[in-house]
């Protein structure tokens, strides 16, 4: 480029995920819209383009629609928000209640602002991309819940490839983190081996989640700590070879409608099916209010039986107590007369 050739890594072993990167990049370069190094070193947050964007461009609702996207996005380096950092922040939403429309709008201004920042201040900002615009806004029923069957989840880990597709997978569903959780989780300050925990911030204000790991994660947290030495990211991949390896596994598995964010949910209505009450499910998926966790409590026709056998499983627990025979007989004296009110 401008006689002077620029060495970057893709970030990627795969040699055909390599190919399309360069491709990619060969593109941009043709149009005169890659620029390696201020757009490496630029440090504008996104909170600082939105000042700009209030002070030139707003509109009706804006500072509602941005009150609910700071919180989220405000410290991030704006060329570092990713469409991964964009859904998550869509699904967060979703969680937190908040209808498709409502959601609609903050989407539709930070896609608005990152377009501003690409095409009227791209000289002073050097942003070529919005990452809005990657993710899209699915216009999704908020009431869908999609979970991975034991079956399903074996077929996509018999074709999950590269490697660290196969450990992702297996993080997210023995987890429920989020997709933006698991590519920020770091050895130092989320991993606890000894103790076997992950340790996630489960809110702005300096809470935490802690979240036992099963054999299965534990197992595969060890082989990577080998690998990585204990240093740096624990899933070190970039989101755009993630969501590409996602696809091809997707794909080959055959598995129907399923979305990365739906382990998460894997995680949720497991838990729930194993007994793990919804109060401790809220702890350990970081919700913000009960009402986000009660979508779990659903399960499944074999769970909700259980429900049905309770009362006669408590007379049999204590048949023996004097109070409770009392109760049973004159249940059974009431009962004609009861049948006959009914």
């Amino acid at each position: 480029m401008n006689g002077k050739r620029h060495f970057r890594s893709c970030e990627t072993s795969d040699y055909e995920e390599a190919e399309a990167a360069l491709a990619k990049m060969r593109t941009m370069i043709f149009a005169g819209k890659w620029y390696p190094e201020k757009a490496l070193t630029s440090t504008v947050t996104f909170g600082e383009l939105s000042d700009r964007y209030i002070e030139r461009y707003e509109k009706k609702r804006d500072k509602t629609s941005l009150n609910r996207l700071l919180p989220f996005f405000k410290d991030m380096m704006a060329v570092e928000v990713s469409a991964e950092h964009v859904h998550d922040y869509i699904k967060e939403r979703e969680e937190d209640g908040a209808s498709n429309s409502t959601i609609y709008k903050e989407f539709a201004l930070g896609r608005r602002i990152f377009n501003i920042a690409s095409q009227k201040w791209l000289d002073d900002y050097r942003i070529t991309r919005n990452p809005f615009k990657e993710c899209g806004f699915e216009q999704e029923d908020n009431r869908r819940f999609r979970w991975l069957t034991v079956e399903e989840e074996k077929r996509m880990l018999a074709v999950a490839s590269p490697e660290y597709l196969y450990d992702f997978i297996i993080f997210a569903i023995h987890t429920g983190c989020r997709l933006g959780e698991m590519l920020t989780v770091n050895w130092k300050e989320n991993i606890d081996l000894k103790n076997k925990i992950v340790k996630m911030p489960s809110s702005k204000d300096g809470n935490y989640k802690e979240i036992p790991m099963s054999k299965q994660l534990y197992g595969i947290l060890l082989k990577r700590h080998k690998a990585s030495k204990g240093k740096g990211l624990v899933m070190p991949i970039n989101p755009n070879t993630l969501r590409e390896a996602w696809v091809r596994c997707v794909t080959k598995s055959k598995v129907a409608d399923i979305k990365i964010h739906d382990l998460r949910h894997t995680f949720g209505t497991r838990q729930v099916m194993m007994g793990t009450d919804i109060y401790r499910l809220k702890f350990l998926m970081g919700h913000k209010t009960l009402k986000m966790t009660e979508r779990y409590a659903h399960h499944d026709a074999d769970s909700l039986k259980q429900a049905g056998t309770a009362m006669d499983d408590f007379y049999t627990k204590f048949s023996k107590q004097k109070d409770t025979k009392k109760i049973q007989s004159r249940n059974k004296k009431t009962q004609p007369d009861s049948i006959l009110h009914n």
